[in-house]
């Protein structure tokens, strides 16, 4: 069992800089990781660099950070193979930018695990997801395998363009960007419908600018 406060680089009350982020950031996707997670099995090493995997910032909103791929059929003589390519791990920079204070390094190394052990995933299966087997190989990176936070979790302290307000509760929610269809509280309708989505709780959608 590896000792995670050994090897991790943040503690939990480890303040960091966006530059401090970008150099761990470059520095684990240039490790070579060995992911023995099947029983009976052969351990595998992936260098992520080397597999042509780049990292990158967006502007994205609602989530700290993602991991994407394409895929393409090729082959010759009947044979075909699916190839990887396209192969990208970001992090937000309009997120990061706003959550370096005392306590967010570590949840932000979280996110950078969490997201190359997705790549990591793809390089073994040609996929990835939540599942169990994406569990195992973010353990084996240590991540703790759970959800990333988004920017609910996070402090956003821009100005949305919209704001999502519940008829009922009163609970508001940024939004960036305008919604087409209709979304209810989650809240009300677990807490008076069961789970179960109500046109009574529908938010409403007020422009701020």
């Amino acid at each position: 069992m590896k000792d995670l406060t050994k090897e991790l680089h943040y503690s939990p009350s480890d303040a960091t800089t966006i530059a401090a982020v970008k150099e761990l950031f470059e520095e684990l996707l240039a490790q070579t990781w060995t992911i023995d997670i099947y029983r009976g099995g052969t351990p595998k090493t992936f260098n992520l660099k080397e597999l042509g995997w780049t990292i990158g910032f967006n502007n994205a909103k609602r989530s700290a950070g993602i991991c994407g791929w394409k895929r393409r059929r090729t082959g010759m003589g009947g044979i075909s193979t699916t190839e990887i390519h396209s192969k990208k791990v970001e992090l937000s920079m309009h997120l990061l930018s706003q959550n370096l204070e005392e306590g967010k390094a570590s949840e932000w190394e979280e996110t950078i695990r969490h997201e190359l052990a997705h790549a990591v995933d793809v390089e073994m299966r040609n996929k990835s997801n939540h599942d169990n087997t994406w569990k195992a190989v973010a353990r084996a990176m240590l991540s703790t395998g759970a959800r990333t936070f988004t920017s609910d979790d996070l402090k956003d302290e821009k100005q949305s363009k919209y704001t999502l307000v519940c008829p009922k509760c009163k609970k508001e929610k940024k939004s960036h960007k305008k919604k087409k269809k209709a979304s209810a509280c989650g809240a009300c309708c677990r807490a008076y419908n069961n789970g179960r989505y109500s046109t009574e709780y529908i938010l409403v959608q007020i422009k701020n600018y």
